[in-house]
């Protein structure tokens, strides 16, 4: 993972999207599933968002729900945000070239 810095952010102002794995606002940079793990919150998710200067902070495109159970071990919650991300993802993408904003 690394931060795009402003010559790239300006050759592909608005074109490039990342998958964060919680809701942002809400547990943003590198460890976002288990930060959300450790807050004890009922629900986490997947986040797409447009990238900008900032970490985790670009406008948000869609968001995925994902529940956390009382039983969860951290492994359990990282493999169905994981199986989401694998789904939900090339979902938006399909959407956001059909829509020609890529």
């Amino acid at each position: 993972m690394r931060i795009v810095g402003p010559t790239l952010l300006a050759a592909y102002a608005g074109k490039i999207i990342n998958i964060h794995p919680a809701l942002l606002p809400h547990f943003p940079g590198r460890h976002g599933i288990e930060d959300a793990y450790q807050a004890g919150v009922s629900e986490t998710g997947v986040t797409i968002h447009w990238v900008d200067e900032g970490i985790d902070s670009g406008q948000i495109i869609a968001q995925h729900k994902v529940p956390i159970y009382k039983t969860d071990k951290l492994a359990d919650l990282e493999q169905r945000i994981h199986q989401t991300e694998h789904t939900f993802y090339p979902s938006i993408v399909k959407e956001l070239l059909e829509k020609g904003e890529f």
